[in-house]
C-alpha cells in the first residue's frame, strides 16, 4: 500500500520548521546534513545515467536481434504509411470540418496561415511558433487577439494531436513486430 500523503504533510512540516541558521549566524547543521545528503543523491543519479546508455543499448539489441528485419522492414513502411494517412485525414478533413462549421474558408485560412506552419515546421516547435501564429491568427484571419492568445498559447502546450496519431500507430507497430494482436 503505497500511502504518500503523510510522507508529504510530515516533509511540509519538516521544511517549514526547520531553522536555517545557528544562534551565531552560521548555517545550521541540519541543513548541513540535508546538503551533504543532496550532494551523494546527485552523485549517485549521475552515475546512473552515465550508465543508462550501455544497459538500453543492450535491451534494444537483444530486442532487434530476435526480430526478423525483413519482417521489421515491412511493418515500418506500415507504420510510416499509417502516420502520414493519420495526419492527412486530420489536417486535410477534419480541420477543414471544422473551419466549415465555422463558415470560414478553408483555403483561405490555410493560405493565411502559411507562415506560422512554417515557422513551426522549420523550428519544430510549436511554442517558437506562437508569435508568428499569433500574427497570422489575429492581423490575417481576424480572430479577436484575446480569444487568440487565450487558445493559441493553451493549443501550444498541450495541443497534441499529431503526437496522439502517432502513438497510437507506433502502439500498433510493436505490438504487430512482437505478435500481440489487439481484437475489436
Amino acid at each position: 500500500k503505497n500511502n504518500l500523503l503523510p510522507v508529504i504533510v510530515a516533509s511540509i512540516i519538516f521544511g517549514v520548521l526547520v531553522a536555517d541558521r545557528r544562534p551565531d549566524g552560521g548555517r545550521s547543521r541540519t541543513m548541513e546534513l540535508v546538503d551533504e545528503w543532496s550532494d551523494v543523491v546527485t552523485r549517485v543519479v549521475t552515475a546512473l545515467m552515465s550508465v543508462t546508455p550501455i544497459g538500453v543499448g543492450s535491451l534494444v539489441l537483444q530486442g532487434a536481434a530476435s526480430i526478423d528485419l525483413g519482417v521489421m522492414g515491412a511493418e515500418v513502411g506500415v507504420l510510416i504509411g499509417a502516420v502520414a494517412c493519420g495526419l492527412a485525414i486530420h489536417a486535410f478533413v477534419a480541420y477543414p470540418m471544422l473551419l466549415l462549421l465555422c463558415r470560414r474558408n478553408p483555403l483561405v485560412y490555410f493560405r493565411n496561415i502559411l507562415p506560422a506552419l512554417a515557422t513551426a515546421l522549420g523550428t519544430s516547435s510549436s511554442a517558437a511558433a506562437l508569435p508568428v501564429t499569433l500574427s497570422c491568427a489575429t492581423e490575417r484571419n481576424g480572430i479577436p487577439a484575446h480569444i487568440a492568445e487565450f487558445s493559441l498559447s493553451l493549443g501550444a502546450t498541450i495541443n497534441m494531436d499529431g503526437t496522439t496519431i502517432y502513438l497510437v500507430c507506433a502502439t500498433s507497430f510493436l505490438a504487430e513486430l512482437h505478435g500481440v494482436h489487439f481484437g475489436l
